[in-house]
């Protein structure tokens, strides 16, 4: 390796003359594989090449001599190539996914393969991604041999046009083509059989007409390249955007040169960023993202058309088409001290009163020591020196947060901004969307029973939502009762477990939930008998409050049963809520299977409600009651009702839910 030696190298960043201190050994240019090369991944000490349609499996251990272990051909030309474990995949363009297995170096082997179109791939767990005609497609591979399609994704892309993948953690971040430029998509991968976009960004539409070129992650800072087609235009040749709320990519800034048509790669290690075009090798810092810095760069002496970058430790290799493949060494990038990149996560909303937890991410290299943070949350508060401290905002409104990280002499800094709720709705008014869940427990019950419910809230939207929960309390008027703010994010199921008490610090209560919510949420229960030797369980669904029984409907419970016997058989409970600002008064008519009345009972429901009549045909029929049924009604002007029964097992306490069912109106 070179000994360090200082360099001062003009160059043309949006139009404007910077001059910059260079290294001359950063990265120090180490070897070259002089065989054209259009794709490249690394794993340790060895190199995977794309050279037409052929894979080469490269030592790199000594990057001055790199040198061939073993090659296989693939049915069409290679685009990209992810490796994990024994096994590369490979974007073969029109063969699709090719699988190889690259266990034995010298002989590469193809395994398996899906069929379709191939373009970039990546690979997460037992599932790789690939983007193909237009969009994504998941396929499982556990069973490298025999990969198996699970799920797709397409978006608004052109026909047959390349587009580039990368993925973290659940979300897959999936750009392509279309009329107006480039476009990017969040699409969550958590369920791979059903892959949903949640956010987008558009490529800049005033440059021209760019193209995506590629992609690269670094915590939650996404790195997108473009090439221009036409010279009229400088384009920037990379964006800077923070994915940390993927459903709102948010452009931090840029970094490029003038009009570059042969295109850019990308790739990052640490807090420095490689880029790759015609010419040379850049070395950006994003210690601020949205000032992205030159620190350093490397002349590409042959250099074409660079198509991929890939990092493995120290090494950094560039696949330069026509040019062959360049072998860096970047150890001397840290030589000069420690450098830093903020990459905080901190969500995009939160609730007044409720605490937000801030996560204080960053990337470092060539650092040592114990890193200090200095976080300001925007409000007035005392700062933060905690990594991941949490915070609850006193009062509601527009926050804007920032963080600063020390390291070893280097600093980095970033911001943001949060939207806290200033309020929480009464009752009354719970939110455009309200659904009434009209059974809930937290206490004993009959013949030894223990009663608990875990609601579920599940936000099918595109945006993180608070949801505003109210407990309707048996017996009394919750006019007053408060609501419960519980932020439920985008496309995510929400459990809370055992509510009434957890949620509600109730210790023996049963009642009614409502839940309220900006967006349209899907409400879900389970009540169910804690019982030693498990639980025994009913589903009860949130009905949207528009649904509620008014007085000129009536509601019938219908498959009622109550046994002769107080521990054999079944017995019936029927519950009312009333989600009105008013006293209701309920009549509740019962019948036997065969239609035979039976007799009534009559509830007084305060505002805001909940009662239920246990063992409701007690005293009515002697003999017990089989498929009887029950009519619910309200003379109340205004009533604002919800009625349900629960058939419970005598003997093992197993309760079935019976929905309250509104008959169609005789023409």
């Amino acid at each position: 390796m070179r000994s360090s030696s200082w360099a001062v190298v003009v160059w043309s960043v949006l139009g404007m003359g910077v001059a910059a201190l260079t290294r001359a050994d950063c990265p120090d240019p180490v070897g070259r594989w002089p065989v054209a090369v259009q794709a490249v991944a690394a794993a340790g000490t060895t190199a995977y090449l794309g050279s037409g349609s052929t894979l080469i499996v490269l030592d790199v251990s000594n990057p001055a001599t790199p040198s061939a272990m073993g090659s296989t051909v693939v049915p069409a030309t290679i685009d990209r190539i992810a490796v994990s474990g024994s096994f590369a995949y490979v974007a073969a363009d029109s063969a699709g996914l090719r699988v190889l297995d690259v266990s034995d170096p010298a002989h590469p082997v193809e395994v398996g393969h899906a069929d379709g179109l191939a373009s970039d791939v990546a690979v997460s767990g037992t599932y790789v991604y690939v983007f193909d005609s237009g969009g994504l497609s998941i396929s499982d591979v556990s069973n490298p041999a025999s990969p198996v399609r699970v799920g797709s994704w397409h978006g608004p892309f052109a026909p047959l046009s390349p587009g580039r993948v990368v993925v973290s953690g659940e979300f897959a971040y999936v750009g392509g083509q279309d009329d107006l430029g480039w476009a990017l998509y969040a699409v969550r991968v958590s369920d791979p059989a059903h892959p949903v976009a949640v956010g987008s960004y558009r490529g800049p539409t005033e440059r021209g007409h760019p193209v995506l070129t590629d992609l690269a992650l670094a915590g939650n800072l996404l790195f997108a390249t473009e090439a221009g087609y036409s010279e009229v235009y400088e384009t920037t040749s990379m964006d800077v955007l923070d994915v940390s709320n993927p459903a709102s990519p948010t452009w931090l800034g840029g970094y490029g040169h003038s009009y570059s048509p042969s295109g850019y790669a990308v790739a990052t290690s640490g807090p420095s960023v490689f880029l790759a075009y015609s010419s040379q090798l850049d070395v950006i810092g994003i210690a601020d993202p949205r000032n992205p810095v030159l620190t350093s760069a490397q002349p590409l002496n042959a250099g074409v058309a660079p198509a991929a970058i890939a990092v493995a430790g120290h090494r950094v290799l560039v696949a330069d088409r026509e040019g062959g493949l360049y072998l860096f060494d970047d150890s001397a990038c840290g030589a000069s001290g420690c450098s830093l990149a903020c990459t905080p996560v901190v969500p995009a909303s939160a609730v007044a009163g409720a605490p937000v937890a801030f996560l204080g991410g960053f990337l470092q290299g060539g650092c040592t020591g114990t890193p200090t943070f200095d976080w300001d949350f925007g409000d007035g508060s005392a700062h933060s020196s905690e990594q991941n401290p949490s915070h609850a905002y006193p009062f509601g409104g527009a926050f804007r947060w920032s963080v600063a990280v020390t390291l070893a002499g280097a600093s980095c800094a970033t911001s943001g901004t949060i939207s806290v709720a200033s309020s929480l709705a009464p009752i009354s008014a719970p939110g455009a969307y309200a659904y009434v869940v009209p059974t809930s427990a937290h206490k004993p019950g009959y013949n030894g029973t223990n009663w608990v419910t875990d609601l579920v809230l599940t936000n099918p939207g595109l945006t993180d939502t608070v949801a505003r929960v109210y407990f309707i309390k048996g017996g009394r008027d919750n006019t007053g009762s408060p609501a419960r703010p519980v932020i439920v994010p985008l496309r995510r199921s929400l459990r809370l477990s055992d509510v009434v008490a957890s949620t509600f610090s109730e210790s023996s209560a049963s009642g009614a939930i409502l839940v309220g919510s900006d967006v349209p949420l899907i409400v879900t229960s389970r009540t169910y008998n804690d019982a030693l030797a498990g639980t025994y369980g009913q589903f009860v669904p949130g009905i949207p409050l528009g649904q509620a029984v008014g007085p000129a409907t009536t509601a019938w419970l219908t498959g009622l049963s109550q046994s002769a016997s107080d521990t054999l058989g079944f017995r019936t409970n029927i519950g009312v809520v009333n989600a009105g600002a008013q006293h209701v008064q309920v009549q509740i008519a019962l019948y036997g299977g065969d239609g035979f009345f039976l007799g009534s009972k009559s509830v007084d429901l305060n505002p805001y409600d909940f009662q239920q009549v246990d063992k409701v045909f007690a005293g009515l029929a002697a003999s017990g009651v089989d498929d009887g049924y029950a009519v619910v009604s309200s003379a109340t002007p205004g009533a604002v009702l919800f009625a349900y029964a629960s058939v419970i097992d005598n003997g093992t306490g197993d309760p079935i839910a019976v929905p309250a069912s509104v008959p169609p109106t005789v023409p």
